[in-house]
Protein backbone atom coordinates (compact mmCIF):
# COMPACT_ATOMS: atom_id res chain seq x y z
CA UNK A 1 0.00 0.00 0.00
CA UNK A 2 2.87 2.42 0.32
CA UNK A 3 2.39 5.94 1.87
CA UNK A 4 -1.65 5.03 1.78
CA UNK A 5 -0.81 2.27 4.50
CA UNK A 6 -0.21 5.33 6.76
CA UNK A 7 -3.66 6.87 7.23
CA UNK A 8 -5.15 3.80 6.93
CA UNK A 9 -3.68 2.24 9.31
CA UNK A 10 -4.13 5.65 11.95
CA UNK A 11 -8.09 5.63 10.73
CA UNK A 12 -8.58 1.68 11.76
CA UNK A 13 -6.99 2.36 15.31
CA UNK A 14 -8.10 5.20 15.74
CA UNK A 15 -11.92 4.00 15.13
CA UNK A 16 -11.30 0.46 16.69
CA UNK A 17 -9.93 2.11 20.22
CA UNK A 18 -11.75 3.32 23.56
CA UNK A 19 -8.45 4.82 24.77
CA UNK A 20 -6.23 4.11 27.80
CA UNK A 21 -6.22 5.48 31.02
CA UNK A 22 -2.54 6.99 31.05
CA UNK A 23 -0.30 9.30 33.12
CA UNK A 24 2.12 11.27 31.10
CA UNK A 25 4.78 13.21 32.58
CA UNK A 26 6.64 15.43 30.77
CA UNK A 27 9.76 16.67 33.17
CA UNK A 28 8.03 15.50 35.60
CA UNK A 29 4.80 17.06 36.02
CA UNK A 30 1.48 15.29 34.30
CA UNK A 31 0.43 16.81 31.10
CA UNK A 32 -3.04 19.23 31.38
CA UNK A 33 -4.81 20.80 29.03
CA UNK A 34 -4.72 24.50 29.11
CA UNK A 35 -8.42 24.59 29.53
CA UNK A 36 -7.49 22.38 32.90
CA UNK A 37 -10.57 20.53 31.64
CA UNK A 38 -8.81 17.69 31.43
CA UNK A 39 -5.51 16.06 32.60
CA UNK A 40 -3.22 13.19 31.92
CA UNK A 41 -3.43 11.81 35.31
CA UNK A 42 -3.91 8.85 34.73
CA UNK A 43 -7.73 9.86 35.16
CA UNK A 44 -8.83 10.51 31.85
CA UNK A 45 -8.84 8.10 29.12
CA UNK A 46 -6.41 9.37 26.05
CA UNK A 47 -6.52 8.27 22.60
CA UNK A 48 -2.72 9.20 21.56
CA UNK A 49 0.57 9.92 22.84
CA UNK A 50 3.43 11.04 20.32
CA UNK A 51 6.78 12.02 21.36
CA UNK A 52 8.51 13.57 18.85
CA UNK A 53 12.23 14.61 18.15
CA UNK A 54 10.90 15.96 14.29
CA UNK A 55 7.88 17.32 13.21
CA UNK A 56 6.50 14.09 11.17
CA UNK A 57 6.15 10.62 11.34
CA UNK A 58 5.25 7.76 9.21
CA UNK A 59 4.02 8.98 5.84
CA UNK A 60 4.93 12.64 6.31
CA UNK A 61 1.75 13.60 8.60
CA UNK A 62 3.16 16.59 10.77
CA UNK A 63 2.30 15.26 14.16
CA UNK A 64 4.27 17.61 15.75
CA UNK A 65 4.74 20.40 13.34
CA UNK A 66 7.00 23.03 15.37
CA UNK A 67 9.59 19.98 16.61
CA UNK A 68 12.92 21.23 16.02
CA UNK A 69 15.80 18.10 16.15
CA UNK A 70 18.19 20.26 17.00
CA UNK A 71 16.68 22.10 19.91
CA UNK A 72 17.76 19.59 22.56
CA UNK A 73 13.86 19.15 23.28
CA UNK A 74 11.27 16.23 22.83
CA UNK A 75 7.81 17.61 21.60
CA UNK A 76 4.80 15.54 22.85
CA UNK A 77 1.27 15.40 21.55
CA UNK A 78 -1.23 13.82 24.09
CA UNK A 79 -4.95 13.49 22.55
CA UNK A 80 -8.05 12.85 24.37
CA UNK A 81 -10.38 12.70 21.73
CA UNK A 82 -11.69 9.16 22.73
CA UNK A 83 -15.65 9.57 21.58
CA UNK A 84 -16.47 8.48 18.17
CA UNK A 85 -17.38 12.14 16.80
CA UNK A 86 -13.80 13.55 18.73
CA UNK A 87 -11.63 10.77 16.46
CA UNK A 88 -13.52 12.03 13.78
CA UNK A 89 -12.49 15.58 13.85
CA UNK A 90 -9.36 14.94 15.40
CA UNK A 91 -8.51 12.80 12.13
CA UNK A 92 -9.31 15.28 10.16
CA UNK A 93 -7.40 18.01 11.81
CA UNK A 94 -4.56 16.13 12.07
CA UNK A 95 -4.30 15.87 8.24
CA UNK A 96 -5.06 19.16 8.24
CA UNK A 97 -2.33 20.40 10.25
CA UNK A 98 -5.28 22.08 12.95
CA UNK A 99 -4.64 19.41 15.66
CA UNK A 100 -3.02 21.73 18.02
CA UNK A 101 -6.06 23.66 18.31
CA UNK A 102 -8.07 21.54 19.47
CA UNK A 103 -9.17 21.75 22.86
CA UNK A 104 -8.41 17.66 23.43
CA UNK A 105 -4.95 18.43 22.37
CA UNK A 106 -1.71 19.35 24.18
CA UNK A 107 1.29 19.81 22.67
CA UNK A 108 4.31 20.24 24.79
CA UNK A 109 7.97 20.09 25.16
CA UNK A 110 10.19 18.92 27.68
CA UNK A 111 13.44 16.64 27.78
CA UNK A 112 12.22 13.27 29.60
CA UNK A 113 8.93 11.62 29.31
CA UNK A 114 7.37 8.95 31.30
CA UNK A 115 3.97 6.98 29.87
CA UNK A 116 2.68 4.62 32.69
CA UNK A 117 -0.46 3.21 32.94
CA UNK A 118 -2.63 0.19 31.84
CA UNK A 119 -0.30 -2.03 29.24
CA UNK A 120 -0.39 -0.52 25.74
CA UNK A 121 1.78 -1.24 22.71
CA UNK A 122 4.48 1.18 21.59
CA UNK A 123 5.60 1.69 17.93
CA UNK A 124 9.04 3.01 18.18
CA UNK A 125 10.07 4.40 14.90
CA UNK A 126 8.19 0.73 13.08
CA UNK A 127 9.40 -1.14 16.30
CA UNK A 128 6.26 -2.28 18.28
CA UNK A 129 6.92 -3.31 21.70
CA UNK A 130 3.60 -4.99 23.25
CA UNK A 131 1.80 -4.37 26.36
CA UNK A 132 4.49 -1.96 27.88
CA UNK A 133 2.55 -0.81 31.22
CA UNK A 134 5.20 2.16 31.43
CA UNK A 135 8.22 3.66 29.26
CA UNK A 136 10.44 6.59 29.32
CA UNK A 137 12.35 9.18 26.54
CA UNK A 138 14.65 11.58 27.90
CA UNK A 139 16.68 13.36 25.35
CA UNK A 140 20.91 14.22 26.14
CA UNK A 141 21.27 17.23 23.16
CA UNK A 142 24.69 16.79 21.39
CA UNK A 143 24.92 12.75 22.30
CA UNK A 144 25.14 12.06 18.56
CA UNK A 145 27.24 13.92 15.86
CA UNK A 146 25.91 13.41 12.15
CA UNK A 147 28.85 14.59 9.49
CA UNK A 148 26.62 15.58 6.43
CA UNK A 149 28.97 15.67 2.83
Amino acid sequence: MGVVAYPVGAALAGAAERGWELRVEVDGRPVEAPSGEWCADGSTALLMVGVCNGPTVGGGTALAPDADPGDGLLDILVSAATGPAERVAFGAALRSGRHGERDDVVLVRGRSVTVSGEPVDIDADGEVHEGRPSQNWRIDPGAWSIVVP
